[in-house]
């Protein structure tokens, strides 16, 4: 048997900052629990910044850990570096969250207090500081399969230190899509998917940065710190 837990970060613009700490649990409420995978980043080896602070020495990746896949094929513009944002935030990416925090402003990036060192980052308000093509940020990365032979059905649990700063409706324009009135349609979305032996893939986590639906209902979904 196996597990694939996949982050992604539908479309949005402002930031989200993804987890720093993966774990996944087996038997968590148990004092023995054990963990059946974890992963927090720190080996990663960064290289220099691109676009963001251009020339910055060992803060940013592209590169995952081993076994994670990285898909950025949605993103608007992604290739061609004069439409593809600011290139260290068109799609998921690794850096130094102190050397991020920095760079950006802060803008709250700091009160992503669990995260420390080499965190997992979706910040579709950076990239949008940089020309782009029209669209709206879509990111997908994947962890690897992860063995679960005799963990217990049930037994598991998902555990990951985050940080989400909702933003949504606020973009229009050249750069992004919008309503058939011109208003702005943009909105993060944030979800963790899960396949049990290449079979249905389900939804076990979503975030949402609107605090209502179309239809003037609220939002089971809405997500802030």
């Amino acid at each position: 048997m196996s597990k694939n837990t996949r982050n992604t970060q539908g479309p949005g613009r402002t930031m989200v900052r993804a987890a720093a700490i993966a774990a996944l649990l087996g038997a968590a409420l148990s004092a023995n629990a054990q963990k059946v995978y974890f992963e927090n980043f720190d080996g990663l080896t960064l290289g220099n910044s691109k676009e963001e602070a251009a020339g910055s020495v060992g803060i940013w990746t592209k590169t995952p850990p081993s076994g994670w896949t990285l898909d950025d094929s949605q993103m608007p513009g992604i290739g061609n570096p004069s439409t593809d944002g600011m290139v260290e935030w068109a799609g998921w990416s690794f850096a130094n969250k102190d050397w991020w925090v920095r760079v950006a402003g802060d803008q709250r990036r700091a009160d992503f207090t669990f995260g420390s060192g080499t965190v997992l980052i979706a910040d579709p308000d950076e990239w949008d500081d940089a020309t782009h093509a029209k669209g709206l940020w879509t990111g997908f990365i994947s962890t690897p399969e992860i063995d679960l032979t005799g963990v217990a059905a049930n037994s598991l649990v998902l555990a990951f230190d985050s940080s989400w700063r909702p933003e949504a409706k606020d973009d229009a324009g050249a750069s992004f899509p919008t309503a058939e009135d011109g208003s702005p349609i943009n909105n993060q979305t944030g979800l963790v998917l899960v396949t049990f032996n290449a079979g249905t893939t389900n939804e076990i986590v979503r975030f949402e940065s609107t605090r209502t639906l179309d239809d003037g209902s609220d939002n089971p979904y809405f997500k802030e710190d």
